[in-house]
């Protein structure tokens, strides 16, 4: 059975990501997520000729760097990866009382959840919402793990906010998410910053806030772990 999972999950994400450039990645010039919607519902639309999605990864570009072929044939069941750049945990939320976001939220339904979301929040100056935001996501998705914010390079943003109020708005936003969340909670930390200094580590990140393709495969097999060991 497990090699048959295999083998489907492989089919899909090679069709996937054969297909998937001839869907738009937007549409509209709204930046709001039903705008991005026709690859989210098309994707989970494709998982179903396989037996549907198992694993669904979802929410900003921390879950998008992810979207690699290299990366998703190494599941071992059907996954997903639905992640929008830029997007925020209020946009998700809003999304998902839309029809459309509802329909998303009935294909996801055989699937574990797994939300990076918050970033952007820290980064959009809208830190003062994750707590309210972050209560209406973890509704649709009651059974999903979050996973926090990583150790970012906070310095490089210095000219759009100060680096002490943006780590201090991150720290905050992980607090809720930690808070909400609990105990599904997965902490990236120790993938970025070994020795917990506050810095990210030398080839931890591709940029000054992406996982670098080491640590994206070392929390691909984290996230399976997860949610198939039950």
């Amino acid at each position: 059975m497990k090699l048959l999972a295999q083998i489907l999950n492989f089919l899909f994400q090679s069709l996937w990501f054969l297909l998937h450039g001839l869907i738009p990645r937007k549409i509209g010039r709204g930046d709001r997520l039903i705008h991005y919607s026709p690859r989210i519902v098309a994707q989970l639309l494709l998982s179903y000729l396989f037996g549907g999605p198992r694993i669904a990864l979802l929410g900003d570009s921390n879950s998008a760097v992810f979207s690699r072929w290299t990366v998703m044939i190494r599941f071992d069941v059907v996954a997903v990866s639905i992640g929008v750049p830029g997007t925020r945990m209020d946009q998700w939320a809003d999304f998902f009382e839309t029809k459309t976001g509802r329909f998303v939220l009935w294909l996801l339904r055989p699937a574990i959840d797994f939300v990076n979301l918050g970033g952007n929040n820290a980064l959009h100056r809208k830190a003062e919402i994750i707590e309210s935001a972050s209560s209406r996501v973890k509704s649709f998705l009651p059974e999903s793990w979050i996973i926090l914010i990583p150790p970012i390079h906070v310095d490089y943003f210095s000219i759009l906010v100060p680096p002490d109020s943006l780590q201090k708005d991150i720290n905050r936003i992980n607090k809720a998410l930690r808070k909400e969340w609990a105990p599904r909670v997965i902490d990236p930390s120790p993938l970025v910053d070994r020795d917990s200094d506050g810095i990210p580590d030398e080839g931890a990140l591709g940029d000054p806030v992406h996982y670098a393709i080491r640590v994206v495969k070392e929390m691909q097999a984290g996230i399976e772990y997860l949610a198939l060991d039950r």
